[in-house]
């Protein structure tokens, strides 16, 4: 069988797009490799980004809660001089002193836990703080029962 120059080039044509198409099926369209490109760069400049200005943010943070623990010390100074009106050794004196030192554990307890996020390194830092926010309004809400109790 005789083929023509034109059957020839419609065979030549069919055969390209044959081998073009199985190409695509390997290989992306350059904007899509782009974009895959630019979405890992995004990624990385996140990662990036969280973790450079990290030990601002953890500066930010302590200075935050050493401006909130200021307030309880305030709150702590309010109760420890607080002196109900029975007087020494009566029973709300009593109920008081205790108050006031388990109060001082809870800060304690508190100080330490800021060590700790101190000297966390990384992915711990978020749930350290989260689980000191946590005390720490715990703490304050102590603190504000206590002087409704014995300011009240």
């Amino acid at each position: 069988m005789k083929y023509s120059a034109l059957g020839k080039f419609f065979v030549g044509i069919a055969f390209m797009m044959v081998i073009g198409c199985s190409n695509s099926e390997f290989s992306s369209a350059p904007e899509s490799q782009l974009a895959v490109t630019d979405t890992l760069l995004s990624e990385k400049d996140v990662v990036e980004n969280i973790q450079a200005p990290l030990g601002q943010n953890l500066t930010m943070y302590l200075q935050g809660v050493e401006d909130k623990l200021g307030k309880l010390k305030d709150k702590h100074a309010k109760l420890a001089n607080h002196v109900p009106e029975a007087g020494p050794g009566s029973k709300s004196r009593v109920t008081l002193d205790a108050t006031l030192v388990e109060l001082t554990k809870k800060g304690e307890e508190f100080q330490f836990q800021i060590e700790v996020l101190k000297s966390a390194k990384g992915k711990d830092q978020p749930a350290l703080q989260t689980g000191m926010d946590k005390t720490l309004a715990d703490l304050d809400q102590s603190y504000d029962k206590a002087l409704a109790q014995f300011a009240g």
